[in-house]
């Protein structure tokens, strides 16, 4: 594989690995808990053709701002290793340390993005996410800080995670506002076979404004695995955390549990897993695109796994039978969803 062609897109969309699993071992969520376990995952996803990586202050949960100081060791001696970059060096995104008593005032958008590029032994970032939205800190202090970054060369792009649609609209309308140089330029959010809220409102925001959509939790945000797994502890769905609480809030819902039970049974009787056939209608049958410079955020419990989510979405497209399969679930289970209980 020639340097022209790395980092490598799958159906046109840039594939990102997150890295929310890396950090003190004593996170419930941690799978690489020192830099060489780091260095063996960058260095098997590098090989593959890709150099996209996803991280926050905030990472991993339950222990916050352990996981980009390990990153930073890490890449310091990869960047450097030829046999490895090939001549195209690893491109870091991060968000914003996001948490009570976390704000997103011009003081502590400073403090985290400073304590991003100490961590990761960076110049400068790809993209600073703001991770989430902060109700407490005005949004015209947040904008200015921002762009004030952006000025100092800290970052290339602003980014937004995890905000609506109308919230997304009050940042354009204050950068534009109070005549900023940067606005938001890429959105993350949660986008699944059964997590598919975004495909309204959400999604012609972000068009509307050329942002492109980067999907986390692309393979169902654990919905696809048996009750046992999804539940262990430090699992998706430990209610003994708070990442596990919001996941539960998020996607613990009886009518996305019965979809998500149809959908094995689907991917089972055609030879394939749950988590495959979610990857794969992910990258191949989402309303993510190439034109709109869209991509998905994988996650990895080890390099056996990422290599295993590798090979499923690069397989190529499901058939169209499962396809429209998926379909028939997705609209039984928003149809559930929307009925009103008897009374």
């Amino acid at each position: 594989m020639s340097s022209s062609e790395i980092p490598k897109t799958i159906n046109g969309l840039k594939i990102i690995l997150g890295m929310a699993g890396i950090g003190d071992p004593s996170s419930p969520s941690c799978r690489f808990p020192n830099v060489e376990a780091t260095k063996e995952l960058l260095i098997a996803f590098a090989r593959r053709g890709y150099r996209d990586l996803d991280t926050a202050r905030n990472y991993p949960p339950g222990k916050p701002e352990t996981c980009e100081p390990m990153m930073g060791e890490a890449l310091e001696s990869l960047q450097k290793d030829a046999d490895v970059v090939k001549g195209v060096p690893f491109i870091i995104d991060t968000k914003l340390r996001f948490a009570p008593p976390n704000t997103h005032s011009k003081e502590m958008v400073e403090k985290s993005i400073d304590g991003s590029l100490k961590a990761l032994k960076m110049e400068k970032l790809h993209v600073e996410y703001l991770h989430g939205y902060d109700e407490t800190s005005p949004i015209p202090e947040t904008c200015k800080a921002m762009d004030k970054a952006y000025k100092e060369g800290k970052f290339e792009k602003f980014g937004i995670s995890n905000a609506s649609a109308d919230v997304l609209e009050q940042f354009f309308e204050t950068c534009e506002a109070e005549g900023l140089e940067v606005k938001p330029q890429v959105y993350q959010g949660d986008y699944s076979v059964l997590s598919r809220d975004c495909e309204g409102k959400l999604l012609d925001t972000c068009r509307k404004h050329g942002m492109p959509y980067y999907a986390y939790s692309p393979a169902g945000g654990g919905l696809m695995n048996s009750k046992a797994y999804r539940e262990r502890q430090g699992g998706r769905f430990d209610n003994s955390n708070r990442l596990g609480q919001i996941y539960r809030n998020q996607h613990y819902k009886d009518h996305l549990i019965e979809a998500a039970e149809k959908v094995r049974e689907l991917a089972s009787a055609n030879g394939l897993s749950g988590h495959v056939l979610a990857l794969r209608w992910a990258v191949w049958h989402s309303k993510l695109s190439e034109k709109h410079g869209d991509g998905i955020i994988l996650g990895a419990s080890s390099i056996e796994q990422l290599n295993a989510n590798l090979d499923a979405i690069e397989s190529g497209p499901l058939p169209d039978t499962i396809v429209h399969a998926i379909e028939d679930i997705w609209s039984a289970a928003k149809a559930k969803a929307q009925q009103k209980p008897q009374l």
